[in-house]
């Protein structure tokens, strides 16, 4: 795990390096401790380093730092995953455009 942490820093530095303006946006980061390391990535390569919900001017969601919560509150039915939604979908309810 630490080895594709360091990879996938290196990749966003190169990444960052390469455009003006990052936008970064995965389930993982979606949390204090992505939005730090963003920040920090940002800092260090000089370019813009954003969320998605950042580009789109929407709030931040960082359902991540609240997920063992949601799922208590909005429990999963037995039998139902992330297969039987398209993907699209979930990423417009993440954002708040669907419900």
């Amino acid at each position: 795990m630490v080895k594709h942490k360091k990879r996938a820093w290196r990749n966003a530095k190169w990444l960052s390096r390469h455009v003006d303006t990052l936008i970064l946006d995965h389930h993982r980061l979606r949390c204090e401790e992505g939005l730090s390391w963003l920040n920090r990535l940002s800092f260090m390569t000089g370019h813009r380093v954003i969320y998605a919900a950042d580009f789109m001017e929407r709030p931040r969601c960082l359902l991540q730092d609240r997920g063992a919560q949601l799922y208590e509150d909005m429990p999963v039915p037995d039998g139902w995953s992330m297969r039987h939604m398209p993907a699209a979908t979930l990423i417009l309810a993440a954002i708040g455009i669907v419900e």
